[in-house]
């Protein structure tokens, strides 16, 4: 009886998570997936739990591990470590206790696919997103217009200030990817703090960045910045507050990776960083 309840519970949560992630309209396309722990400022005899949250403005499903969604799942502070998760591990990742230092935690998803039942909603998207252009593109290249599909792929990463916190946020090379230029933890950050937003290793000049900041009452307000010629945004911050940070790169899929009218048509990647700024 154990497992047939485990089966139902399991059943329950792949039908929302999948009306989340791969169902229609705006309510897939508009959620974020960012990495979150209970305390983003640990002490260094303290485990961190790692979670990946998908939903908005800082309200989301806590995601289980499973292997045929995960493409990278690793913490770096002194060494990149692999996570040692199972699938149904929840949460995704358990790190053990660190030593003094900035930790990184990095998350890359295998691709998904949402579908669309017209063109509003990819409208909506497209204007909320910065790539109001994607709009006239789908209709220059002919893509179909009544149900097409996208797949999309995600790259989160956190920033985590383990006791004394010091030290520097690194890249990985991902497709696409949010590396700070500040320490959130250490740093005087009343100039705001400085992000370098990369795609396919090259700067990512003159793009949007959408903000969610939540206070210690769990109140979020949300903004955009953009890049400067550099690649770098300055984010306005404030003690005491956690970030979100998010960028979403739109591209169409060549005709070859199209092989049936099902195939989606366009692919986004999106970027996550998450953070806490130290009273």
């Amino acid at each position: 009886m154990k497992s047939l309840s485990f089966l139902v519970k399991f059943a329950q949560l792949s039908v929302t998570v999948g009306s989340l992630c791969f169902g229609f309209g705006t309510v897939a396309m508009s959620h974020e997936l960012w990495i979150n722990t209970p305390e983003f400022q640990p002490k260094t005899d303290q485990s961190i739990p790692i979670e990946l949250r998908n939903g908005e403005n800082f309200q989301g499903i806590n995601l289980s591990y499973f292997d045929n969604r995960v493409v990278e799942l690793f913490y770096d502070q002194r060494a990149k470590t692999p996570a040692q998760s199972r699938s149904g591990d929840l949460p995704a990742m358990t790190i053990p206790p660190q030593p003094d230092g900035l930790l990184r935690a990095v998350y890359v998803s295998t691709p998904q696919r949402i579908y669309y039942t017209g063109m509003d909603k990819f409208a909506a998207f497209a204007r909320h997103k910065d790539f109001e252009w994607a709009i006239q593109a789908h209709i220059d290249n002919a893509f179909p217009t009544i149900r097409f599909g996208e797949r999309y792929t995600r790259y989160s990463k956190a920033l985590i200030g383990v006791g004394s916190a010091q030290g520097r946020d690194k890249s990985y090379g991902l497709d696409v990817e949010f590396t700070a230029l500040d320490n959130p933890y250490t740093d005087d950050l009343s100039d705001g703090l400085r992000v370098v937003l990369r795609y396919e290793n090259g700067l990512r000049t003159n793009a949007q960045v959408e903000v969610f900041e939540q206070d210690p009452q769990g109140d979020v307000r949300v903004f955009t910045t953009r890049t400067d010629d550099a690649g770098v945004a300055v984010i306005a911050v404030r003690a005491g507050h956690k970030y979100l940070l998010d960028h979403v790169v739109i591209r169409p899929l060549p005709p070859e990776a199209r092989t049936s009218q099902t195939d989606p048509v366009w692919e986004t990647l999106w970027a996550a960083l998450t953070f806490e700024v130290a009273q």
